[in-house]
């Protein structure tokens, strides 16, 4: 139950973060889910559920998806995000759980130092880097969302269109990868609940998020959120050697 509780805080909180950037709840909640689960388990879990928030704000904004700029990282990212699951699935526990940690020391850093210093030139080029990158994390942490927001933000100046073609990025390639989880046999039907229970949180984030934002600083929430990624990517690591 106290396990319930917090993962489903984390989500929440996690839809509130995704609400105003465009990303952040699977971000976060891949965060937390190593403690309690296998490192795969936890991706399938984390993948499986935040694709709610894809889907519904997809069906919301639909018409706003600027899709000439969307297919160059769309295209790689579904293609290379198969690719990646299926190698995903042989690489040994302790290995993800290394790689994992590193992740998030780079996303701490990234975020918290270096995102505003990078502009990424608008063009198919980089739109394919971009978008092979996302597949990448995406089929090995159920993360899309950092490599493609660096494309698509200065690629789209209206931010409802930019919010709606991250959106389904997300969707098309989380379908992708789960696909290959499903038929590889990770997802089990005991996950059912969880992933459920997991995705009312979601949209009682999404839903909720902006209003509480409103009372909340947004930066200093982030910042202390990245803070707390880098040091637990620490952890992780300094785990596998040390304990």
């Amino acid at each position: 139950m106290v396990v319930y509780l917090l993962i489903g805080c984390v989500a929440f909180l996690g839809a509130i973060i995704q609400t105003t950037m465009g990303f952040g709840g699977a971000v976060l909640l891949i965060n937390v889910m190593p403690f309690f689960f296998p490192v795969t388990k936890s991706v399938a879990l984390v993948q499986g559920s935040v694709i709610i928030i894809n889907i519904v704000f997809t069906i919301i904004y639909f018409k706003k998806i600027r899709w000439d700029v969307l297919w160059p990282a769309l295209i790689p990212g579904i293609g290379l995000g198969v690719v990646f699951s299926i190698i995903s699935i042989s690489i040994k526990a302790e290995m993800m759980i290394i790689l994992l940690g590193l992740l998030f020391i780079v996303l701490s850093i990234y975020y918290l130092i270096v995102v505003n210093h990078i502009n990424i030139i608008p063009s198919k080029i980089n739109g394919f880097l971009m978008g092979a990158f996302s597949g990448f994390t995406n089929a090995f942490f159920g993360l899309a969302g950092p490599p493609v927001a660096l494309y698509l933000v200065p690629s789209i100046n209206d931010k409802i269109e930019y919010f709606a073609s991250s959106q389904v990025f997300f969707l098309l390639s989380s379908i992708a990868c789960i696909s290959v989880r499903l038929l590889s046999g990770i997802y089990e039907a005991s996950d059912v609940p969880i992933i459920l229970y997991l995705m009312i949180m979601f949209i009682l984030g999404s839903l909720i998020g902006i209003n509480l934002l409103r009372k909340i600083e947004g930066f200093l929430l982030k910042k202390i959120i990245y803070i707390f990624i880098g040091l637990n990517g620490i952890y992780l690591i300094a785990k596998q050697f040390l304990f």
